[in-house]
């Protein structure tokens, strides 16, 4: 089997700068930016602006963009490809949660090949930047159209797809349908990234052989465990995989929080990492009782001197 292209897939919340660096580091071949809303560029919401950032690090980038208005997406594309030179433009067409699905943006997009084909191709028109596409295997159970839908999107300009093995009525409920991503990777010619329930090196595995897809997209398998990027990279160079000691985990936590400080002040970065930092200690001695603590912290050296506290009482 050859040697897979990772990547970390666009989640709300977590697949910031910080977690970009962190995973870039640890072996994933492209990172993918948390949303950012095409209509919000459009009104040059600055905070959204903010959200397309990226750093110099060793792998490549995507900013992914949602919406469902295909001149404001190729307008938006246009910017955000001017000012921060990402390495694809990825749309997303696979988000379930309600406040986008609901307006139809995001999932709701697989209702409407059509309308998605032509967002795909304004954007791809507007910029020499490669575009991939972020779909679901359909909207339910007696839709899923993921094969035909990934079909016109390649059609449109699409260079990449990434398919979610899940409808969007399913969320993120199990099963995830590997079939119908291998009928997906089948139907196009263009690369074919697997997404969905790869939280271990043996899912990893499973999934390319179900699929034959050409790499793996990870999401939330690797909150507090970037480590799984390494171990795919090395059970594919016939290489041991690692196990994290304590250290490990409460050196990269350190390391997480550090960076989400840097990147947005202490008050912010604080804020927003209280739920990844206390992913890295889930099964250490003291995890619940310390993840309580640093919710309630409000300084990054109450949160560190929690980390200290994790590392003595784990030796």
């Amino acid at each position: 089997m050859k040697k897979p292209l990772l990547m970390l897939a666009p989640m709300a919340g977590f697949s910031d700068k910080a977690m970009r660096k962190i995973c870039s580091d640890m072996g994933c071949d492209i990172a993918v930016s948390e949303m950012v809303s095409a209509k919000a560029i459009h009104y040059k919401d600055s905070k959204t602006d903010t959200l397309a950032e990226l750093d110099d690090i060793q792998c490549s980038q995507a900013i992914q963009i949602f919406g469902s208005d295909a001149e404001i997406m190729a307008e938006a594309a246009e910017y955000l490809c001017a000012k921060y030179n990402p390495d694809y433009i990825d749309i997303n067409m696979g988000c379930p949660v309600k406040k986008i699905s609901g307006n139809g943006d995001g999932a709701a997009l697989m209702k409407e090949p059509v309308k998605a084909a032509g967002i795909v191709s304004a954007v791809a028109k507007s910029v020499k930047t490669p575009v991939s596409v972020k779909i679901r295997s359909g909207w339910d159970d007696s839709s899923k159209n993921a094969p035909e839908f990934a079909k016109r999107m390649e059609a449109s300009g699409a260079a990449l797809i990434t398919v979610h093995g899940r409808t969007k009525q399913q969320m993120y409920s199990l099963p995830v349908d590997t079939d119908i991503i291998a009928e997906v990777k089948k139907s196009v010619s263009v690369p074919v990234i697997a997404n969905g329930g790869i939280n271990s090196v043996d899912d990893a595995v499973n999934m390319l052989n179900r699929t034959g897809c050409d790499g793996l997209a990870l999401a939330r398998g690797v909150i507090g465990n970037p480590w799984l990027f390494s171990n795919i990279r090395s059970y594919f160079l016939g290489k041991p995989l690692t196990i994290p000691t304590v250290k490990n985990r409460i050196e990269t936590a350190e390391k997480h929080l550090k960076l989400e400080i840097q990147n947005k002040g202490e008050l912010t970065g604080v804020r927003e990492s209280k739920s990844v930092i206390g992913h890295y200690l889930f099964g250490l001695k003291g995890a619940a009782f310390a993840r309580m603590k640093i919710n309630m912290s409000e300084s990054a050296n109450e949160i560190f001197e929690i980390l200290k506290f994790i590392l003595t009482e784990n030796n």
